[in-house]
């Protein structure tokens, strides 16, 4: 009964990308985006794989703090450290991220190399 959207960070500014920049009318890229916001659950995987820059940093904190505020439940993966957090993303964005998540920190065999 709840929602779940499960994207790379790659293809959620490919979303934002396209529904702001671009100004497509699509119903369906309408609904992905909103999903962003609404979801019960966000989780967001490999962040820190998509290109930065003013755009992706503003978005990524718009999506962050919206969600915060709203009470919305998220879950971040990556493999950047929290000096590289820093050094990627905006000070306004890291310190949500540093602020409101718990770091957990996984250890094993990567399953991509066991296939």
């Amino acid at each position: 009964g709840k929602i779940v959207l499960y994207q790379t960070s790659f293809k959620i500014l490919e979303i934002l990308g396209d529904y702001k920049l671009r100004n497509s009318s699509s119903t369906a890229l309408e609904a992905s985006y909103q999903l962003l916001f609404d979801s019960d659950l966000l989780i967001i995987d490999d962040l820190g794989t998509e290109m930065t820059n003013t755009f992706t940093n503003t978005e990524l904190f718009n999506i962050i703090n919206t969600r915060l505020i709203t009470n919305k439940k998220m879950i971040i993966s990556t493999n950047l450290s929290p000096n590289e957090i820093s050094d990627i993303y905006s000070s306004r964005l890291s310190s949500r991220v540093f602020g409101a998540f718990t770091f957990m920190k996984f250890y094993g065999k990567d399953l991509r190399w066991e296939k």
